[in-house]
This record gives structure tokens, sequence and C-alpha cells, in this order.
């Protein structure tokens, strides 16, 4: 994923019966039916009409028909059993102990987010440990860390664009100024070997300098190139480059994995790459589902599948939490799709 820079049955039916007028030559022969052929009758004589009424009136009033004994065993009505509908699931609680975020600080325009509104969204960070942020421009660097500091959360930085290092390096390192304690890694570019923005000798080449510039600004902690589980199976160089592997992998992308196995398949591939690397440790810096889209084979986007898969994933990471950061915090309306995203990019938002 490519972030950071702008770039129950049916109701029987009723029959109205509808009450025909009875004429006075009826009713009198009604009247003269002798008893043997008449319903049961009451010995209550029937009321005396009051005077006065009209002449050709005639009271066809009858006492009520007795209510049928109940049977010793009556049968059950049959009306189907009321079926409750699925319970939709929620979404899961989100257990700190290191687990990660990813974040963007942009509106759904793309324009650049405020101070306090980067405040506010870490207010929303409370079941997180760790932001992952991906880049240095709308100066983003001060405001998250300003953020981090009130919110006692750990930052995962990024540098995005690596034709411009220097630039980026320059703002991060004036960004964090003496708050490196905050940062827990550096990552320097994601996903520019899958999407092919750069070759791998590039990359590896830039993680490299920048280790440098950042170990003389007192930034001693891991610096890596964040890219997919696939380009990192391929390249294990650029694991190589880095202090651990930082793998984005996405279940949804694989038309076989359904969002209630997301969470085995990320750990599958986590291992692919730590395999493949020569036994490094590896991070799975990206992994989520989307609400809405279009659905890939078996990965069908929608809230509920969201909710799946978030669920699957933590359970898959219980205690392993710092080696996860969930993707992302809130939908990227900024964002525009390609023919690989399945008209989802947008709506990956946890909160």
């Amino acid at each position: 994923m490519k972030t950071g820079q702008r770039s129950t049955s049916a109701k029987p039916t009723l029959t109205a019966v509808r009450s025909l007028p009875i004429t006075k030559d009826a009713a009198n022969r009604i009247a003269q039916t002798p008893v043997s052929q008449s319903l049961h009758r009451s010995s209550t004589p029937a009321p005396t009409p009051p005077p006065g009424g009209n002449s050709n009136a005639v009271d066809l009033s009858l006492p009520p028909l007795p209510l049928p004994s109940p049977t010793k065993n009556p049968l059950p009505l049959s009306v189907p059993p009321l079926v409750s509908p699925p319970k939709t699931p929620g979404s899961p609680n989100f257990p700190g102990n290191g687990l990660g975020i990813c974040y963007a600080p942009y509106g759904d325009n793309g324009e650049c987010k405020t101070p306090q509104q980067v405040e506010s969204d870490f207010s929303k960070f409370g079941g997180f440990d760790t932001v992952r942020f991906y880049g240095t421009d709308c100066n983003q660097v001060p405001m998250v860390v300003a953020a981090a500091n009130k919110y006692q959360k750990k930052l995962f930085a990024g540098i995005y664009d690596i034709e411009k290092l220097d630039e980026a390096l320059h703002n991060l390192i004036q960004g964090v100024q003496s708050s490196w304690a905050l940062i827990v890694t550096v990552a320097i570019g994601n996903e520019r070997v899958n999407s092919g923005q750069s070759s791998v000798s590039e990359v590896v080449g830039s993680v490299s300098k920048a280790r440098k510039v950042l170990r003389d600004a007192g930034y001693t902690g891991p610096v890596v190139t964040v890219d997919t589980f696939n380009a990192l199976i391929a390249h294990p160089e650029l694991c190589e480059a880095s202090d651990f592997c930082a793998a984005n992998i996405h279940a949804f992308f694989d038309p076989n994995t359904e969002a209630s196995n997301a969470g085995g398949f990320v750990k599958k591939q986590q291992e692919r790459v730590s395999r493949a690397a020569g036994g490094k440790m590896t991070v799975v810096t990206e992994s989520g589902w989307p609400k809405h889209g279009n659905p890939n084979g078996k990965a069908v986007p929608s809230p509920e599948n969201h909710n799946l898969a978030l669920a699957s994933l933590l359970s898959a990471f219980k205690g392993k939490e710092r080696s996860l950061y969930l993707f992302s915090a809130f939908d990227d309306k900024w964002k525009k799709d390609n023919p690989s995203t399945f008209g989802a990019e947008k709506y990956w938002g946890i909160l």
C-alpha cells in the first residue's frame, strides 16, 4: 500500500368479509324456523324492542355461541420461530503491548492537517503504542512528535521520497530535535522496489547513506527500508541493508484467502521473509483489510470482513504485537485507485 505522500417469514393475509343486508321476508322465515333446526339458543328471552321504533325493523340478535372447550393437548400454531439475524462482528479491542498503527496526516482532499487535527487524531490511538508515519512533508514531523509526547506514543518515522533524501533527512532531524527517544525506527522508502520506482541498488545505497547521517544527528535506532513481502523474498539484499526486515503484508491481495484467515496468511509470509533473509527478524509494517471495494476472489471487502481480519491478525500476533502495524488509522479519501487496488484504496481505516 502506498501511504504517506499524496501521489422471517411472510405474514398471513387476512380477507375481509362484507355483511349482506337481510330483507324483512328473509327475517320472518328465519324467525319461523322450528327450534330443532335452529342453532343452540339461550333460555333467556330476547329483549323487548323499544316503542316507537321502525315497524319494519327486525331484531336479529342471537345470544353468543358458547366458546369451545380447549383440547387437552392443543395443537401448536404453525407459526415459524423468529430467527435472530447473525451478529455483525464488532471492531476488536486493541491491546497495546507495542501494537502499531499506520497514520498519514492528510485531509480528505490531500490537504495538510493542522497541529490541532493531528493532536486530535493521536487522542484516538488509545489501543496502540507506536504510530508509523511515512514522510516529512506538511511539516508533519514536529506535529507528530508533539502529539506523541502528549499521548505517550512511540514513532516509526519514514522518508518517502528518496530522490530528495538530503532534504527529507534534514526535515526529519529538525522536526525531531532532541526527541530521538520517541523514534523506534526510521524507514527509508516504502515499496520502492515493488512499485518499480527505484532499483534495489538505489534503495540499498539510500539506506546506507541515511543511517550515517542519522547516526551523526544522534539517532542510534534501527534504519530499514520497507517493501512488500514478495519484493523482500525476491531481493533479500533489501533485508540485508536493513537492521531488520520490514514487510508490508496484506492478505486481501491474495485471492485465495478469506478475511477470517488473514492472520494465518500474514504470519506465514512473515516467516518466509525471515527465511529468505537468513533468519533475520521481520516486522509486519502494514497489514489490514478494506471495508469497501471490489472482491478479489475469496478476499471480499466489507465492514464485517474488515473486523474479522483485524481479529484474526490480533489473534495471530498475540504476545508479539510489537511485530505488527495495522493499516491504517483512518480512511484515506485522498488516495487514488489503480487496477491492482480493487477500488478499495480509500477504505482501510480502522478508527
